[in-house]
């Protein structure tokens, strides 16, 4: 098998049988110019490639490559996602789904109704929501990964190999650390610190806007921060910090994608840098799937101290939630592996039966979903990432496989990676009066 180099640029996950098209349509941000563009090399390999250096060569046991001509990529592409459809909803709902920035929907979208996911803008009360969430991770390496030695300090964060996340009553965050800075410069680069180091700081972050509350009884709910937040400022200091670590320890490289989603009210607010996927799940169905931000194929866009992209180039999401809305969030070693109508098929396993005769009944299985579909995820993605297809099962393609075969790559089989899974149901916590006119 011939050697091989592979950078990484991913797209959103596309169903088999149907060309899909996104719930939401949201613009690169216009206001920062793009990262410097990067000329793609022929030559692909399944490790991500660091953003600021130029890919190497290295063996990848299931791809190989075809000839193809240097190209110049184009900003980050809009891929399209599944077709959704359209929920009945009362004739006179004026409500208007907006994002950051503000997005006009054309009105010829056929499977896209604004108020279709938002309810009436009548007098209701207004509900506070937290976030009943746990989540499972699965290294792609058994062997411990190399953080450093202030690791220790790092206890607000989670780490899976070269991923890391964290969790809030009122937030949640996954951060990816690119592979190919562990060959690229091994001795001055340290990506699984860098992801470790950015979730903490957003933990922390988060935490200085609502300090923790004295200790509950065990039959009170967490209390929900009611402080406004912007995810992308909380993701620019964490930036600032993280930059001011590695200059104390000398490190010049590594680097990791982002993605922060933040509760407040009935409002989940989002900050999405790279090729991390959030899913938005309502009554079995997609309502929101995000689209990666990429370079170029394998090669997403990435924070770090040799990275030109910075935290003001993520894109700003808002998203209307409900009672019982689940949300998912995971690293691209889930989205590489499974494809949507997977990750449907998943939940339904733990949501086709009747869960909610009681109000007990509902409140176990609110605190029992999000760690059993988080490990089920991760398992399912883990044992196809293992697989080895022949290249006449196309049927059978993974993601990542139908992705490099569109720009003219065999690849077959799964792609291994570290897998990070975090699941949330969206849980009420308080009304408030009425608002008024």
């Amino acid at each position: 098998m011939s050697s091989t180099t592979m950078s990484k640029r991913l797209c959103t996950v596309i169903p088999r049988q149907s060309r899909a098209l996104s719930l939401y349509s949201v613009s690169h941000i216009d206001s920062v110019p793009p990262p410097q563009p990067y000329a793609r090399p022929s030559p692909v390999a399944s490790s991500r490639h660091p953003g600021g250096t130029s890919p190497n060569s290295s063996t990848t046991q299931n791809s190989q490559t075809q000839p193809s001509q240097p190209l110049t990529p184009s900003p980050p592409l809009q891929i399209a996602l599944s077709p959704l459809p359209r929920s009945p909803q009362s004739s006179n709902s004026t409500t208007q789904a907006y994002l950051f920035p503000p997005t006009s929907f054309p009105s010829h979208f056929p499977y896209l109704s604004p108020s279709s996911i938002l309810s009436p803008a009548s007098k209701r009360s207004r509900l506070t929501y937290h976030l009943d969430s746990d989540a499972y991770g699965i290294p792609k390496r058994r062997a411990h990964t190399h953080v450093g030695t202030c690791a220790s300090d790092l206890d607000l964060a989670v780490q899976v190999g070269e991923d890391s996340y964290f969790l809030r009553p009122d937030a949640m965050g996954v951060a990816d650390g690119v592979g190919g800075w562990s060959r690229a410069a091994p001795a001055t680069a340290n990506s699984a610190l860098f992801s470790r180091s950015l979730m903490h700081f957003c933990s922390y972050e988060l935490s200085l806007l609502s300090p923790p509350p004295p200790p509950p009884s065990p039959a009170e709910r967490p209390q929900p921060s009611t402080v406004d937040v912007n995810p992308i400022d909380i993701l620019q200091r964490s930036y600032d910090k993280c930059i001011s670590v590695f200059q104390r320890q000398g490190l010049t490289g590594g680097s990791a994608t982002a993605l922060l989603a933040v509760l407040r009210d009935e409002e989940l607010r989002i900050a999405h840098l790279g090729d991390c996927a959030v899913c938005l799940v309502r009554d079995g169905g997609i309502v929101y799937r995000s689209e990666e931000m990429q370079h170029s194929f394998n090669y997403p866009l990435q924070l770090g101290p040799s990275s030109p992209t910075l935290p003001a180039h993520a894109r700003a999401i808002s998203l209307p939630v409900q009672q019982n809305d689940i949300l998912i969030l995971s690293s691209d070693g889930m989205t590489d592996n499974l494809w949507d109508e997977d990750v449907l098929d998943e939940i339904n396993k733990f949501t086709a039966s009747e869960r909610f005769a009681t109000p007990w009944i509902e409140d176990k299985w609110k605190k029992t979903l999000p760690s059993m579909l988080s490990q089920a995820l991760c398992s399912r993605a883990k044992r196809v990432s293992e697989t080895h297809a022949l290249p006449s099962e196309v049927s059978g393609e993974v993601p990542f496989a139908r992705r490099a075969r569109e720009e003219g790559i065999k690849f077959v089989g799964g792609k291994c990676d570290d897998i990070s899974v975090l699941v949330a149901v969206i849980s009420p916590h308080a009304e408030r009066p009425p608002a008024t006119s």
